[in-house]
């Protein structure tokens, strides 16, 4: 029998923890919120962690018609 490499082994069990908390955490959101209303604020906050990370690698600001296509999109 091989034994896994010490490095895949840490990968799946940061996949494990990771999704595992995801679902367990939105298990316990869906007590405290509405579903949509729980969608609506992960996506915003995705969005703006993504929005943070591209300014901070220098990526300029979207246009204005970029934005308002992003919006049409998102709702």
């Amino acid at each position: 029998m091989r034994h896994l490499p010490r490095s895949v082994l840490t990968a799946l069990l940061t996949v494990y923890v990771v999704w595992g908390s995801t679902y367990f955490a939105i298990q316990v959101a869906l007590q405290a919120f509405p579903p949509f209303m729980m969608i609506g604020t992960r996506f915003l906050v995705a969005g703006a962690i993504l929005f943070a990370w591209q300014k901070w690698r220098g990526a300029a600001n979207p246009t204005l018609s970029e934005w308002r296509d992003g919006g049409i999109v998102g709702i």
